[in-house]
């Protein structure tokens, strides 16, 4: 999740949040792995990525703080509909990032949190 988050700080999240919306960062559960992400859309929103690296969503380019291009990968068609109940995920450093263009949409049941703080926490 660099830039947002780094390694050695502290994630504080909220284990109670019921609905997600476009960039929460959320703590998630994949094959037994916790990972952190960023809700980039949630059910029915369609996703798709223009040939200059920009990524789409309903139709409009998605810019956020991302500071490098956003390719789709292999294993998903585009357009892509997030289903209802599930939400897609990436990673803010898209060309490093393991996230839903690589095993699809994440279901809202293996969100484990909302972060709602990121402490930085440097030579503790």
């Amino acid at each position: 999740m660099f830039p947002s988050v780094k390694d050695g700080d502290l994630l504080i999240c909220f284990r109670l949040e019921q609905g997600y919306v476009k960039d929460d960062i959320v703590i998630y559960e994949l094959d037994g792995e916790q990972r952190t992400g960023r809700v980039v859309a949630v059910g029915s929103d369609v996703i798709t990525f223009t040939e200059s690296g920009a990524m789409m969503v309903n139709g409009t380019v998605q810019t956020q703080d991302v500071v490098y291009a956003t390719y789709p990968k292999e294993g998903i068609e585009y357009p892509f509909t997030v289903p209802d109940g599930c939400v897609f995920i990436m990673g803010d450093f898209r060309t490093q990032s393991v996230d839903s263009r690589d095993f699809g949409a994440v279901p809202t049941d293996s969100i484990e949190g909302k972060v709602i703080t990121v402490l930085r926490r440097r030579m503790l």
